[in-house]
């Protein structure tokens, strides 16, 4: 999926990112962000208002990449800013999904999923090895997967039977279940 993104020509139009970064900003302050206190959160919305202003023709590749940017800013230590940063991405994937053709929206939806069970494993990780134990990445794992199950937004993509994949990972928190997601 990710590289099938990468090398599609589609054209995102300027008035849609342009859009996606006037919602990001209505979001983000529906959710309680204040520039001063989500300092990490306020620095990647400059970055992304200034890359989604510029008047240039964008393809989905080239537009995934601003979503790479707002992925790296996400793994912050910082909750409050990656709260913010996650729902920059969220309102992203909305505004991109809602204009492209059916193959590219399919494609997205895979990528997005992917990214998200990638980020539940590297906070895992970065969990377990912070804690200085090696058996801990089975609990920070089920931890991991287990918040994105309850986190409604993110599992509205995946299927019943990514879902009880994914919920089978969180019950038993094993390697050997993650190998089988997909």
């Amino acid at each position: 999926a990710y590289d099938a993104i990468r090398t599609s020509n589609v054209q995102v139009p300027n008035a849609v990112l342009q859009k996606t970064g006037v919602d990001m900003i209505e979001e983000l302050f529906k959710s309680g962000f204040h520039p001063r206190l989500q300092r990490e959160a306020n620095r990647t919305l400059e970055v992304m208002l200034s890359e989604l202003s510029k008047p240039l023709p964008r393809t989905i590749g080239e537009v995934e990449s601003l979503r790479q940017i707002l992925r790296s800013a996400s793994k912050t230590t910082s909750e409050a800013d990656r709260q913010m940063i996650e729902t920059m991405i969220d309102k992203f994937d909305d505004n991109l999904t809602g204009i492209m053709p059916t193959d590219m929206r399919e494609l997205w939806a895979r990528y997005r999923k992917s990214s998200l069970i990638e980020d539940a494993i590297e906070r895992a990780n970065l969990n377990a090895s912070s804690a200085g134990v090696g058996g801990n990445i089975e609990n920070t794992t089920r931890q991991a997967f287990k918040g994105l199950l309850l986190n409604k937004k993110k599992m509205r993509g995946f299927t019943e039977t990514e879902e009880k994949l994914i919920r089978n990972v969180a019950d038993s928190g094993t390697a050997r279940n993650m190998a089988r997601l997909f």
